[in-house]
Parts: C-alpha cells; structure tokens; sequence
C-alpha cells in the first residue's frame, strides 16, 4: 500500500512499524474510536500528500531480494547446526540472524 502511496492504518505490534515506518498510522488497540481517529488523520489534506509522497519512497527502501538471500542463507545454516542456536544466543546462528535483522531498516 505504501509503495503506492495509499495511507496505511495498522495495530502498533510486532515488526508492523518497522514496515511502515513513519509513512503509517499506528493504532494503540482497535477499538472502534482508535479507528475512526485513523481515518480521520488520514483524511486531512496535508496527511495524504506526505504520505503519497513518502510512503513510496519508504517501500522502496526494502530490498526484497536481499532479505530472502540473508532468510535463505541464515535457514540454511540453522538445518546444518540445529544445536548452535540452543548453546549459546553468541552462535553463528543467532549472529546470522542479527545479521539479517539489522539490514532491514527499522
């Protein structure tokens, strides 16, 4: 939606703000009320036009290929080292993984 410029109203959980950055609404809960305020963020004039204008260039910071590469490559090693990520959180593994982690921008 962003890569489109159409406004994104999402739950502020898990690695959804790290996707929509600061280009998205972000609800506490979804109640109704919580909703409703979204929309009307959304609807003001000057709210769309930065999100038209940076919602693009947000979605455009995610290199799809790269990220299955690194989800691929850290997969990988995990099915070849299933004992290193229960040893120690220092593993090649989990380094592998903050590794990955750290190339997606947050």
């Amino acid at each position: 939606a962003l890569a489109c410029g159409t406004p994104v109203i999402s739950l502020a959980n898990s690695s959804l703000i790290e996707a929509g950055g600061t280009s998205s609404i972000y609800l506490a809960n979804d109640s109704p009320n919580a909703i409703r305020a979204a929309i009307r963020v959304v609807q003001e004039k000057h709210n769309r036009i930065r999100i038209q204008e940076m919602g693009p260039i947000h979605a455009a910071s995610f290199m799809m290929e790269s990220s299955v590469d690194n989800l691929v490559g850290s997969l990988s090693m995990a099915l070849q080292q299933p004992n290193d990520y229960a040893r120690s959180s220092r593993s090649r593994w989990w380094r592998n993984q903050m590794t990955m982690l750290s190339q997606i921008e947050i």
